[in-house]
């Protein structure tokens, strides 16, 4: 019987995977080089892998947490301011507005002449986010504007009372008034009589 290390087809086949194998050696790539940063991590870290190791996972974070605590801080002051506070304002000028029909001047004479309540006036959204309402005292007494929200059962008034010293205007507003009906009264602090202007309007 004839040896499998006689036969030179098995032979053959042996020397060709050997050849093959050197010269896949040989064209082998070189292993590439660190780079510098990294041979300068490697250095800082062989002389004091404890520091080392507390710088990187000190500094990756820092900030990024500074900032999202900044973020947190601002939201909530944002959510935690109520949204039905009015914002009360005085001065000249007037905002851009969509009439909601009410300008009426009042004139009121004789005993009862020392308050007066303007027909109610139902909001639509889409005439603006902010109702604002304004009275020029015509009279010769101090006159107290306050804005009512007309309820189911009761009418509850809203806001701070807008006082208006003789020969001057106030105006103020009051959020988010779509869908609500309201009316002012308008009364005076001294007994005396109510001469003046009155309006209300919506504007963004």
């Amino acid at each position: 019987m004839k040896k499998h290390n006689d036969d030179p087809i098995r032979q053959a086949l042996l020397t060709a995977a050997e050849e093959e194998a050197r010269q896949a050696l040989e064209n082998q790539p070189e292993e590439a080089a660190f780079s510098p940063a990294y041979q300068a991590w490697e250095a800082r870290f062989l002389r004091d892998p404890v520091a080392c190791a507390r710088r990187n996972a000190r500094s990756p974070w820092r900030r990024p947490l500074r900032l999202a605590a900044c973020l947190l801080v601002a939201v909530s002051l944002v959510f935690a301011a109520p949204s039905i506070i009015a914002a009360f304002s005085q001065g000249d000028d007037l905002p851009q507005v969509t009439p909601t029909g009410l300008v009426v001047t009042v004139q009121l004479e004789g005993r009862q002449s020392t308050a007066y309540t303007c027909e109610k006036f139902t909001c639509v959204s889409d005439n603006g986010s902010t109702l604002w309402y304004w009275y020029e005292n015509l009279g010769a007494s101090t006159c107290r504007v306050q804005l009512y929200r007309v309820g189911l059962w009761k009418d509850t008034p809203v806001g701070d009372p807008l006082d208006v010293p003789p020969g001057e205007s106030r105006w103020a507003t009051w959020p988010d008034p779509g869908g609500h009906t309201f009316y002012l009264r308008v009364s005076t602090l001294d007994g005396g009589s109510v001469h003046g202007t009155l309006r209300a309007d919506q504007y963004d």
